[in-house]
């Protein structure tokens, strides 16, 4: 028999709605902490809210069926959401039955046996080299261009940018390493900038720098230390990307609101800061940089997803290996 804290309810048979579980299940994914980082729970708890709490609420989650999750899906897809977006749904339903059937409270997840909708690919938006050198050029003397500026030229996630420190760059080597990410999440789960380690354990690198991204840190540095001079100046972290007036960790909605702006103005296609990253292997792999280099550089946990992302940027790459292997047998027929 199971009792559940929070609302009381004692398991015996009875009927146990969807929403009473759910209750009881984030608390104990908070209090365990999970594999979830903050973002991602404030992410799956606005799913709940907004998605799956008014669809399945009032349900007995032992009488949920594979039928209602399949019409949960048809409903979604038919009202606009895009297929990847209701994939997530899905992952988090599964996952909130999952724990229902290890403690034996329903036999089977019928979202197991569910069809899932077709997710459709995603192609990555990127800007060509002079797209970029408008971009910039625009942002030039605002506080957020040294952090587009090395985002473009590192491929580096943006949290990973908001949480970098001097102390880890190395500008006589030419090296980043990153360790670390910064995200913030909304009042309701801890509101602030929250640093913790990267997404997963690739994602901690060192990344080697050209020479021109190096003497553009070194000028981005002399001009921090000069305004670090400024009474206002609080940064004491030694972050290398800071807001101009006070030195405090840079507002990533602010941020956005001012690279729209930008955006709009040029004329030039809406990217958000993520983007830049895939600008950024985009380019390095049109010019002949390797997958598995490339997926070194960007983190990423396997090659396959890098190639997942980035296997359309490079559409000469088969006909490279024919003609190589061509040159190599050099048979007539």
């Amino acid at each position: 028999m199971y009792h559940f804290r929070r609302s009381g309810i004692q398991l015996t048979g009875k009927k146990l709605l969807f929403r009473a579980y759910v209750e009881e299940w984030e608390e104990w994914e908070r209090v365990s902490a999970n594999q979830w980082s903050l973002k991602t729970y404030e992410g799956y708890a606005s799913i709940l809210r907004a998605h799956l709490l008014p669809a399945f609420g009032e349900s007995d989650l032992k009488k949920i069926s594979v039928l209602d999750v399949e019409r949960y899906i048809a409903d979604k897809v038919d009202s606009g959401l895009n297929s990847n977006s209701v994939k997530h749904h899905v992952v988090l339903l599964k996952t909130i039955l999952n724990s229902a059937l290890r403690q034996g409270i329903i036999l089977q997840n019928p979202v197991q046996r569910a069809r899932l909708p077709k997710v459709a690919r995603y192609i990555p938006q990127t800007y060509v080299p002079e797209e970029i050198a408008r971009f910039l050029n625009e942002l030039k003397g605002t506080q957020y261009f040294a952090i587009m500026y090395v985002a473009f030229w590192t491929g580096a996630r943006r949290g990973e940018l908001l949480a970098l420190r001097w102390s880890d760059v190395n500008l006589d080597r030419k090296l980043i390493t990153i360790m670390k990410s910064k995200t913030v999440v909304t009042k309701r789960y801890d509101k602030g900038k929250v640093q913790g380690q990267t997404k997963t354990d690739p994602s901690v690198r060192v990344i080697a720098i050209s020479d021109d991204l190096c003497g553009f840190l070194k000028r981005h540095k002399a001009e921090q230390e000069e305004r670090r001079r400024a009474p206002s100046y609080e940064d004491k972290t030694g972050l290398v990307f800071t807001s101009h007036q006070y030195g405090r960790m840079l507002n990533s909605s602010y941020m956005t609101e001012k690279l729209n702006t930008i955006q709009k103005r040029l004329g030039l296609n809406h990217i958000r800061m993520h983007d830049a990253r895939h600008t950024h292997a985009s380019i390095a792999l049109n010019n002949g940089v390797d997958l598995v280099t490339m997926s070194n550089r960007l983190g990423h946990s396997r090659v396959s997803t890098t190639d997942d992302y980035y296997s359309h940027v490079v559409p000469g790459a088969d006909q490279q290996a024919a003609d190589v292997y061509a040159r190599a047998v050099n048979l007539e027929a």
